[in-house]
């Protein structure tokens, strides 16, 4: 997930930051912005609405964000 390390990164939040702030793990993070894992309904949401986008900006399904 591209797009969730540049949403990330333009907050200046560490992984671990990203993390605390969704209830979830640093290493949670790093696999999914690695492609390793995708991450559940629940946190995709909850990743939406941290960064004001929608769930298929993130997964890249749309260019629009909102």
């Amino acid at each position: 997930m591209d797009r969730l390390r540049s949403e990330r990164s333009m907050k200046h939040w560490s992984q671990d930051e990203l993390a605390s702030k969704i209830s979830s793990t640093g290493q949670s993070v790093y696999r999914w912005e690695n492609n390793l894992a995708t991450p559940s309904i629940e946190i995709l949401g909850k990743l939406a609405d941290l960064f004001g986008c929608t769930t298929d900006y993130l997964l890249g399904r749309s260019e629009t964000r909102k």
